[in-house]
């Protein structure tokens, strides 16, 4: 009870160590007036928060102790516990769950595994289509007993868990989650602090102490913690800029305005709890600092992407620490050779479903007979770096340019064949008559030829070929091993996984933010999957691997009759062994592999998979010229043809770009006045359009700057002549790209962007007319085509034209001498800016100061209909 006669007054000073009070009001209370009272008050006022936090703090204590209680009442119960030393019965047990990810949690002698080479005892398991790729998660490296995981750790108990599912809400926090109330205060007064230690000048010093100051007097207001809305307050009354993130760094809130010179970025790691993240550049350690760094932040906040046994990544409140691979050169140097052959999985899902079918990786052992006393193996030296030493090496596939139904071997590339007839030895492998398979093109001819097998072939994907070498360094330490799995790894990851420790109520406010959250009642720990953007593959660089591997070992055993079993890179077998050649070794017999799935591993096993798209025009296999009066659609025949794979639209002007997806300038396609494209990307396929626009010289660099891409090059033009107007100028015009003779040429002739025949006549006829009069396009052939314009056409003086457009129209003229003659009220442009345009409904004047044989006909092109068409004397 509060004191209330003046005795009690002073008996509670005495109790607080301070004066006692001297003068009271008439109420019998001490008057805050006095300076001594004051005193009293603010002793008062301080053990009144101190004993309401200690009822807090003991509150909180009884809370935890309760909850650690209903905790082990409702400890998790695992979805199903089996016996890893059992192999088919612990698969059976395990593979129901197949579809979705569980967590394998390893148990020896009824007690948690022990940690093995920094690895926690347990298993993540993600979802896989194919069941034998999911299988092979339980494995290291080649899919044997020798390296399955559990025996890694010597479990005799499988614990299986899945992720709680959960319900999204959102909560109303209040930031004061640590023993002093003060996580926000604590947060900003070290950001300050560390702005302090930084700064150049004793005045800003000063300026950042009296924030100090003003921080203190806001911390004794709120002494309970502080809400959203009152942080709002702090930072407009300090002049702050803050942030509050989650923790995948994505703003919650933004207070005040942003241009504020002290800007603070504050994480919510918990609820009720906001820390600042320091440090959030990578920092590199090895394996040995990150494990130590991974312990010591085991009970603390941290978030690991993706793997987490052992993790190669972690983001804790005092930094960012990411595995150093000391051998990073050396693979740097090999991913320089294919930096751009990847594509995108998610926008490509047809090709790379073709091309992951013909990525066979036979890393299972293909048993044909029981083993004797007198087995012995052979075993490849390096078998993924072999592919030079094949008598069918073609090089690799290096950029997938088209995807198409096909009835040939148009290049180096995949293709998908129906196999006709076969003999045992192919029969043994797998293949079978009317089988379909997506195969490597030289593992096709292998066949053909050694066993004369003959294919259907239905579809293709093939591109630009590219070798690729291998340091010996990058060999002598068999980098190759763990390089080549991780050129397809990224399509069985199309999400990034965030691990942290959280409770369940700070992961149900997340999943409010994240639909895939996940919380893991066994471990205390939450997961978001956030799914990417894009997922960059190149299953058809890992695949020409592993059919140069499997031709080499099918010419190697050729030679034997009594072979037993096969792996990816060995042969067990029964026969004499005399010449193994310079690939092949004899290698000691450790133990003999069994099947470990439940199918048998064949090396070629019918798919069922995309045909590809079939092109709009007739096929495309080399660089070719694509020709055509504008509006016929050769623009839109290879934009929109899905079997050309992420074509670039290269245009002479920022213009016409338009809303075209990939679309870039010439000038930036060659680097004149800016970073060249080539700098950082290599397209597969160029489109180049409106040609008649561009410089000769500039055309002819395209090939010699882009020498693996498939170029287009589309324009109004023949082998003869051009149909558009060319640049430059009266006394100078541009010399315009010619055909060469041993380019293909597609003509494009129906005509989509005139609505009606009237118009359609009016432009084969000026067309035929420029056919007559052509020699080199100047200002005779100009002045013809106005005669026959005059002739053929109603002519209309400007004055006229003036009086009878409305604001809308468009005037179209050739030289700034008619351009001052038009007033400023209508729409005037020259004829070259609109080239490669459509004007749909405007009318259209087009005046008669033509320089150029084409300029008359670049401007009627441009219209739907004839009766937008008014041609203008301009004398």
């Amino acid at each position: 009870m509060p004191p209330v006669t003046r005795l009690e007054f002073e008996n509670d000073a005495r109790r607080l160590g301070v004066p006692v009070p001297t003068r009271f009001n008439r109420r019998g209370v001490p008057d805050k007036r006095i300076a001594a009272n004051k005193v009293y008050y603010r002793a008062v006022a301080e053990d009144t928060r101190r004993v309401t936090r200690l009822g807090e703090i003991r509150q909180a204590q009884a809370g935890r102790r309760i909850a650690g209680v209903v905790r082990r009442l409702i400890r998790p119960r695992p979805l199903v516990v089996a016996d890893p030393r059992d192999y088919r019965t612990f698969l059976e047990a395990i593979v129901p769950f197949r579809g979705e990810t569980i967590e394998l949690v390893f148990f020896t002698n009824g007690r948690l595994s022990a940690v093995v080479n920094g690895r926690q005892p347990r298993l993540t398991l993600d979802p896989r289509q194919r069941k034998n790729d999911w299988i092979a998660q339980l494995f290291e490296g080649p899919s044997d007993e020798a390296n399955f995981i559990p025996e890694l750790f010597g479990a005799d108990e499988v614990r299986v868990f899945r992720g709680q599912q959960l319900v999204g809400r959102n909560l109303q926090q209040v930031f004061r989650d640590n023993e002093t109330n003060t996580c926000f205060f604590d947060a900003v007064r070290r950001c300050i602090g560390v702005r302090i230690e930084n700064a150049k000048t004793k005045k800003t010093q000063y300026n950042y102490k009296t924030k100090l100051n003003q921080l203190s007097k806001f911390e004794r207001k709120y002494p309970n913690g502080v809400s959203v809305s009152d942080i709002g307050e702090i930072a407009v009354a300090m002049g702050f800029h803050i942030e509050i993130e989650d923790i995948l760094h994505k703003v919650l809130h933004t207070f005040g305005h942003p241009n504020h010179s002290i800007k603070i970025v504050l994480t919510n790691t918990r609820v009720n709890h906001i820390d600042l993240l320091t440090n959030q550049e990578s920092i590199k350690v090895t394996a040995e600092e990150l494990d130590k760094i991974v312990q010591l932040n085991r009970n603390k906040f941290h978030i690991i992407r993706n793997g987490t046994n052992p993790p190669n990544n972690i983001e804790t409140s005092d930094g960012c620490y990411v595995l150093d691979n000391p051998d990073q050169e050396l693979i740097d140097e090999v991913n320089d050779q294919i930096r751009h052959c990847r594509y995108d999985a998610l926008q490509y899902p047809e090709l790379n479903e073709f091309l992951r079918a013909g990525r066979v990786v036979n890393s299972e052992t293909l048993k044909f007979d029981e083993y004797t006393d007198s087995t012995k193996l052979i075993d490849m030296k390096n078998a993924y770096t072999n592919h030079t030493s094949s008598p069918f090496y073609e090089g690799f596939l290096y950029q997938v340019q088209q995807f198409r139904p096909v009835d040939q071997i148009v290049g180096v590339g995949f293709y998908k064949v129906e196999v006709g007839q076969v003999n045992e030895f192919c029969i043994r492998l797998g293949m079978k008559c009317g089988q379909v398979l997506v195969m490597f093109s030289p593992e096709i001819r292998y066949f053909e030829k050694n066993h004369n097998v003959e294919f259907r072939v239905i579809a293709g994907a093939w591109g630009s070929v590219q070798d690729i070498t291998y340091p010996s360094a990058f060999i002598e330490k068999k980098l190759y091993q763990k390089w080549t799995g991780k050129l397809s790894m990224p399509d069985n990851f199309h999400s990034t996984r965030y691990t942290f420790p959280a409770n369940r109520e700070f992961a149900e406010m997340l999943k409010s933010q994240y639909e895939n959250t996940k919380y893991w009642n066994h471990s205390g720990q939450a997961t978001v999957e956030i799914a990417k953007k894009k997922v960059m593959v190149a299953h058809h660089i890992f695949g020409a691997i592993t059919s140069y591997t499997r031709i080499n070992m099918m010419i190697e055993m050729e030679k034997y009759k009594s072979i037993k079993a096969i792996q990816l890179d060995g042969i067990f077998l029964d026969d004499e062994l005399t010449n193994v050649g310079k690939l092949f070794r004899e290698k000691s017999v450790k133990h003999f592999p069994e099947e470990f799935g439940e199918e048998i591993p064949y090396w070629y096993v019918g798919v069922d998979v995309s045909d590809g798209f079939a092109p709009a025009t007739e096929l495309v296999t080399r660089s070719s010229a694509l020709i055509g009066q504008g509006g016929s659609g050769k623009t839109t025949a290879v934009l929109t043809d899905r079997g050309y794979i992420n074509p670039v639209y290269v245009v002479p002007t920022n213009e016409l770009k338009g809303d075209k997806r990939n679309a870039i300038t010439l000038h930036k396609l060659l680097g004149i006045q800016t970073e060249c494209y080539n700098v950082k990307h290599s397209p597969t396929v160029i489109l180049v359009d409106e040609i008649t626009m561009c410089r000769k010289e500039w055309i002819e660099m395209i090939p010699v700057m882009y020498p693996k891409a498939l170029v287009l090059y589309t324009g109004d033009i023949d082998r003869r002549q051009h149909y558009q107007c060319r640049g430059g100028s009266v006394v100078k015009p541009e010399e315009i790209w010619s055909i060469p003779e041993s380019m293909p040429v597609v003509e494009f002739t129906t005509d989509y962007r005139a609505k009606d025949d009237a118009l359609k006549k009016m432009k084969l006829d000026l067309r035929s007319e420029m056919r007559k009069v052509y020699t080199d396009g100047g200002i005779n052939d100009t002045n013809k085509i106005r005669q026959y314009i005059r002739k053929e056409f109603v002519v209309i003086p400007l004055a006229k034209a003036v009086e009878e457009a409305d604001a809308e129209s468009i005037f179209m003229w050739s030289t700034h001498r008619v351009e001052k003659m038009i007033p400023e009220t209508f729409i005037s442009k020259g004829v070259h800016a609109f080239q490669g345009q459509t004007i749909e409904d405007k009318k259209i004047y087009i005046c008669m100061d033509f320089f150029e044989y084409a300029m008359p006909y670049t401007a009627l092109s441009r219209a739907r209909h004839s009766s937008q068409i008014t041609f203008v004397e301009c004398k």
